[in-house]
């Protein structure tokens, strides 16, 4: 007769689930995929001796759930993932330990004291270098709109307001979506007071480009990445939670609109006309910005600023050279950065969204937006030519943003497609 399989010893897997949790809850929380985050749960599995083909995960964004099975018995652990930001600089770190791990397994001991230092990293820009940084981003996005100095230095001002009313009400634990939306109305309003001063011939460019700092650009990219991937669940509730922001700050602008009794924003112009030295430089400003916002280690900032270059002078040439339309050409713009993205990664050792998300928000069509919201506030007052351009504006714009999703996802969804047929032809 054949012995009886023992099982594990529950306070070593019990440890291990622990980690392996831990490992994907600091993922999770500070920006990285599902997939990224499942990814590296499995290799940390094999390298704590736990076979991939007893190990199953299950990722909702909110919760990740463990269990693995020794054939005798069966270990469940979950935990919750109770914050969610944007700190590329912890995703770079979890996935380098993760790699060194599984390439040279660490001590359990060891890999835990690493996590906790992790977990302790202070950000590398103090509150007045991450303040600059969004002022510097939302400015930018200004010109790129096709604003004037004047409302670039507006649009600075009140997105710095934006920035430590939002971090001030961090710092006291308020919900986050009323923090987005007291954020997004102390921008705005704040722009809004500046109209008065006569600094720019584009006054309601800072009203759009202010709060912009606050668009949900990571959650969106990877709720689109998560749903190409078939983290159904996750993608889905990535996406409600990419909706409720975008309607925190919605809040905000419209009770701006509404006090300042707002009505131009139905005729602004979308087209740009200035030239591609000047987007270019808005651009490079604008990625540079927004990866300081989102804790991107220095030594990338050149990376993602020209990255931001290639984005947007390539979505011009297509869009205003070659007359493709704009969802076309912002997707094509994404896929090439994210293309750049796979072949400079690789060099910096750094997962592919720390560089190309910030690369690719400058692409968001912030003027046709704002318009589809102040036609839906005003729509009894607007003549109905005014309302429809609007609308079909709007529409355009959603195109737009799931074409830069998309645009960034693909690629990477491929390339992951050629590593993991590569890595099982080197297994065989």
């Amino acid at each position: 007769m054949h012995d009886a399989p023992q099982p594990m010893d529950y306070d070593d897997i019990h440890r291990k689930l622990q980690l392996i949790l831990r490992t994907g809850q600091l993922l999770l929380e500070n920006g990285a995929d599902t997939d990224r985050a499942m990814r590296d749960m499995k290799s940390l599995s094999d390298a704590f001796s736990l076979p991939a083909a007893a190990l199953s995960l299950h990722v909702v964004y909110t919760t990740i759930l463990i269990t693995v099975s020794d054939n005798a018995r069966a270990y469940t652990s979950f935990i919750k993932c109770r914050k969610h930001d944007a700190n590329m600089d912890i995703i770079i770190a979890v996935s380098r330990l993760s790699r060194k791990t599984a390439k040279s397994p660490l001590p359990l001991e060891a890999y835990e004291a690493a996590l906790d230092r992790i977990e302790r990293l202070p950000r590398r820009y103090p509150p007045f270098f991450s303040a600059l940084g969004t002022a510097l981003a939302c400015a930018a996005l200004s010109v790129l709109f096709g604003g004037d100095l004047g409302a670039a230095l507006c649009t600075a001002l009140s997105a710095a307001v934006g920035f430590f009313v939002r971090e001030r009400l961090n710092r006291f634990e308020v919900n986050p979506y009323a923090g987005i939306a007291a954020a997004a109305f102390a921008a705005t309003f704040t722009a809004w007071l500046l109209m008065a001063l006569p600094l720019s011939a584009t006054p309601y460019l800072p009203m759009i480009a202010a709060s912009l700092c606050f668009v949900p650009g990571i959650p969106l990219i990877n709720a689109v990445d998560d749903l190409v991937n078939s983290h159904i669940v996750a993608g889905i509730t990535r996406a409600v939670h990419t909706v409720l922001i975008i309607g925190a700050m919605t809040f905000g602008i419209v009770l701006t609109i509404r006090l300042g009794h707002v009505a131009d924003f139905a005729t602004l112009s979308v087209v740009p006309d200035a030239s591609y030295v000047i987007y270019a430089l808005a651009a490079a400003a604008a990625a540079a910005g927004f990866s300081i916002l989102f804790n991107v280690p220095q030594k990338l900032l050149v990376t993602t600023a020209t990255g931001g270059i290639l984005a947007v002078c390539l979505r011009n040439f297509l869009n205003l050279g070659l007359d493709l339309p704009p969802p076309s050409a912002a997707t094509v713009g994404a896929a090439a950065v994210s293309l750049y993205t796979l072949a400079v990664s690789h060099r910096f050792r750094v997962p592919t969204h720390v560089i190309s998300i910030p690369c690719v928000i400058p692409l968001i069509p912030g003027v046709p937006l704002y318009r589809l919201l102040f036609a839906l506030i005003n729509v009894r007052d607007l003549p109905l030519s005014t309302f429809l351009s609007a609308l079909q504006g709007g529409i355009e714009a959603v195109l737009i943003l799931i074409g830069i999703s998309l645009g960034v996802a693909i690629p990477n969804l491929v390339a992951r497609h050629r590593l993991d047929q590569s890595q099982r032809s080197i297994g065989k």
